[in-house]
């Protein structure tokens, strides 16, 4: 199943928007018929595409088909959250609310026509369109733009599949995955407001966009049984952000399928105060800045040999940053610029990086709005490290020490923005996640981070000379609480192009005028993949009607000093330790002879530890006999150790990999024997 998110850009404020269904097979994206959705010239839906839940041939109109045509299938059941209840909404629930609250003041001053009909009021026709109906009471099928919201499929038993999407309109959509008709729908008190912009579109122009529900949703499942469903009284709490929306998390028990439960809301303080319905910032989050980073739930070390689940995000967006400005905000800033760790179930702030750490080692100084990117470098199924990237060119890297946030400690790694000495063109701004990947090797393991810049709120900017970075943690996988964190800055960096070895990492410029970063990178099998946009040369930086631009795709193969195959190797660690160096090569068992990383330095075992890791193609004597490593070593429990089961090689199995970018999918594959030590993390695929 694959679900599409769309909209269609206007010259007012009112988008329209969908939500479709399609599926993926082994050929490409396929409709309701199986038959090719896309058109491979253009990547936009095929003319003749019919979508699930379609009764007509919908192709690339937003309008057609897809779950808005479902929307008058049943009475709708729309959920309200009215003074920090979540209530079933009626007309007599809606009449009740003050003209401010529902933005009526808006219109003031305003000569559009109005569309009304019969002596109908405007704030009953307005209090119509909040029901989902047309001013005749006829169902209203249409949906409001999903601009950056990205669709989540929940599992429920019986197997019942519900998706969640939400819009610019306010509302947060429930859709049952195999009719498309919706289980239920929520707006909140905040965004009432935005409907006025939808029920009468001249309004606002698009350079007036008003924004809902448009940030990432997510969720977790405390699933009990492993099954990937929500049953036999498990529960499921989804978390929407707002991004351009507001600043505030909302939090919803949604274990029941059709009765979602309001868990908690947290907001922080608003910067639009014109049309929305500003809510009093919450204890904690005086803070947050406009949700754009996920709600992502991880579990850590929490108390006395236990753990816990908690919820990482950004500090949120400053608006302020939306000026060009030839260099970097260096002014202190009191928005977005931390990173929460946040209770899932009551929405308490237990730690943030701003605020707890203080030996903060770097300048705290801008907003955080991308996602946060965790690390188990232990495999113990707690998080130990934390990356995040600001809106200054900033990466930072937070080291969960122990069970007690006052020993965790922090600092920049990575300050990239050069604006003071390139001007606007080095004014650099990370809004993506950062890409973390381990590689391990017989002579070296380390951490790899790959980002790339651009300014995403103004994709048409073209001031900024935006690059690709595969960096290297030099801090190491293993830090002393006490040792300072090392920053890497650009001149300690090399141009990629060189193909020169460095310490520090590289560099990769982008081509274009205006071309920059938009989305995370991934790393698989060893290659790099970023994406980027360039907007076309007639762009106006200051308009916002479409602009296709252009995208490319860049891959890198990971320098040879950083990808290092993973070879078949046996640890010997001798009865003797010399200045940290093996003094014992059993040559007879054909193995390379190095101190085992996870002992203390030159401890003496007996018997010794045989660390055994076979590669692809050549099996070691002691792999093809174990009892040559059980008689004589002990083998490491933390090593990979694949069995071989071809006596002239180890069974590694190929798999396909598809990777999809928007309508796009490129063949891949994986072999089951490129793998690192699973004592650490493999590559996010």
């Amino acid at each position: 199943e694959l679900y599409y998110a769309v909209f269609k850009p206007t010259d007012n404020a009112a988008w329209k928007g969908n939500l479709k269904r399609y599926k993926i097979s082994n050929d490409g994206i396929v409709d309701i018929r199986n038959a090719f959705a896309i058109d491979p010239s253009t990547g936009f839906f095929r003319d003749s595409a019919v979508s699930y839940w379609s009764d007509e041939v919908d192709g690339a109109n937003v309008e057609l088909g897809g779950a808005a045509s479902r929307l008058g299938d049943t009475p709708r059941k729309i959920l309200g959250i009215l003074d920090g209840q979540l209530q079933q909404l009626s007309t007599t629930s809606l009449v009740n609310l003050s003209d401010d609250t529902l933005g009526l003041n808006l219109l003031e001053g305003i000569t559009l026509d109005l569309n009304l009909t019969d002596n109908l009021s405007y704030k009953s026709s307005l209090i119509n369109w909040l029901m989902g109906l047309n001013d005749d009471g006829s169902p209203r099928l249409e949906m409001e733009d999903p601009i950056h919201n990205r669709p989540i499929v929940l599992n429920y038993s019986n197997n019942k599949q519900v998706v969640f999407v939400g819009t610019n309109g306010g509302y947060l959509h429930a859709f049952d995955t195999d009719s498309g008709q919706e289980v239920y729908s929520i707006i909140t008190e905040e965004l009432l407001q935005n409907s006025n912009y939808y029920r009468v579109p001249g309004m606002a122009s698009a350079t007036e966009k008003v924004f809902g529900i448009d940030g990432p949703i997510s969720f977790w499942h405390d699933d009990l049984n492993l099954d990937g469903v929500i049953n036999n009284g498990e529960k499921a709490y989804l978390y929407v952000a707002m991004r351009r929306g507001g600043h505030t998390y909302y939090a919803y028990d949604v274990s029941n399928r059709a009765e979602p439960q309001l868990l908690w809301q947290k907001n922080g303080p608003y910067s639009d105060t014109i049309a929305k319905n500003v809510p009093s910032v919450s204890s904690g989050f005086e803070r947050l800045g406009q949700t754009w980073s996920a709600l992502q739930p991880v579990r850590i070390a929490w108390g006395e040999d236990s753990s816990k689940v908690v919820l990482l995000a950004g500090g949120g967006y400053d608006p302020v940053q939306d000026g060009s400005s030839a260099t970097r905000l260096n002014d202190p800033q009191t928005i977005g610029n931390t990173v929460y760790m946040i209770d899932p179930i009551d929405g308490t702030v237990l730690w943030d990086s701003f605020s707890s750490l203080t030996n903060l080692q770097g300048d705290m100084s801008s907003s955080f709005a991308s996602d946060i990117a965790p690390v188990d470098k232990d495999s113990d199924g707690n998080v130990d490290i934390i990356y995040a990237a600001d809106v200054g060119g900033r990466v930072w890297r937070f080291d969960l020490n122990g069970n007690d946030t006052a020993s965790y400690t922090g600092g920049m790694i990575a300050d990239l923005n050069t604006s003071a000495t390139e001007g606007a063109a080095g004014n650099r701004r990370f809004f993506v996640k950062p890409d973390v990947a381990y590689f391990s090797s017989i002579d070296d393991s380390q951490v790899i981070i790959n980002i790339g810049s651009g300014y995403r709120p103004h994709p048409l900017n073209t001031d900024v000379q935006d690059k690709m970075y595969i960096l290297r943690d030099v801090n190491g996988l293993v830090k002393s609480s006490t040792t300072p964190y090392i920053t890497i800055t650009e001149d300690n960096l090399e141009d990629i192009k060189l193909g020169e070895l460095n310490d520090y990492g590289w560099y990769a410029s982008l081509y274009s005028s205006g071309e920059k970063i938009m989305a995370n990178a991934l790393t698989l099998g060893g290659v790099i993949t970023f994406n980027s946009f360039a907007p076309s040369s007639s762009a106006s930086a200051g308009s916002c009607s479409g602009n296709l631009g252009q995208s490319r795709t860049y891959r890198f193969n990971l320098p040879d000093i950083v990808k290092k195959e993973p070879k078949k190797y046996c640890d010997v660690y001798p009865e003797e330790c010399d200045d940290n160096v093996c003094i014992t090569n059993p040559d007879s068992l054909g193995c390379l002879c190095k101190l085992n990383p996870y002992l203390p330095e030159c401890e003496i075992l007996d018997p010794p530890y045989c660390e055994r890791i076979p590669t692809p193609s050549d099996c070691l004597s002691c792999d093809d006999d174990p009892t040559l490593c059980e008689d004589t070593y002990k083998p490491d429990p933390k090593a990979v150790i694949v069995p071989c089961d071809d006596p002239n090689g180890c069974n590694c199995e190929d798999r396909a990999v598809k990777i999809l970018s928007g309508t796009s999918m490129t063949d891949s594959s994986l072999s089951v024997c490129d793998m690192f030590e699973a004592s650490s993390w493999k590559e996010e695929i």
